[in-house]
């Protein structure tokens, strides 16, 4: 896998939140970057229990999420290092430097990007593992 690659997704158009799902560490503290045509926007997070976490549409202005601006570029980066280094989205199978994705129209509600595989998604709660 080349070492530049990004996640491609999608978002629908007019969402208030953009979930990102991405393996990262449960409960910790990380810097994300959202770049579209030379606009950089970013903000601070911490993850909840599962490393995944929100980003509130409404800190951006009016109208940056359309379905006209393009792709746009989503980096994390680690808190401890003044934005220099990106931290690593996982999907299971491969890791990538960045999520890009687009906005597109349509009857969706699709606020999610990322990764979405994690355990507790894989296995239901129905699912046992315990070995008797």
């Amino acid at each position: 896998m080349g070492c530049n690659k990004c996640f491609l997704d999608w978002i629908s158009c007019g969402v208030e939140t953009i979930d990102v799902s991405s393996a990262l560490a449960p409960d910790s503290v990380y810097i994300w970057v959202i770049s579209n045509k030379g606009s950089k926007y970013s903000g601070t997070i911490t993850t909840d229990w599962e490393g995944k976490f929100s980003i509130d549409v409404a800190q951006f202005p009016n109208g940056f999420f359309n379905p006209y601006a393009g792709s746009f570029v989503l980096e994390i980066k680690d808190n401890n290092t003044n934005y220099c280094e990106n931290v690593l989205v996982n999907d299971g199978c491969q890791e990538f430097i960045c999520i890009e994705f687009e906005v597109v129209n349509g009857n969706s509600n699709k606020n999610s990007i990322g990764c979405p595989c994690t355990l507790t998604e894989i296995f239901d709660d129905s699912f046992d593992l315990s070995f008797n």
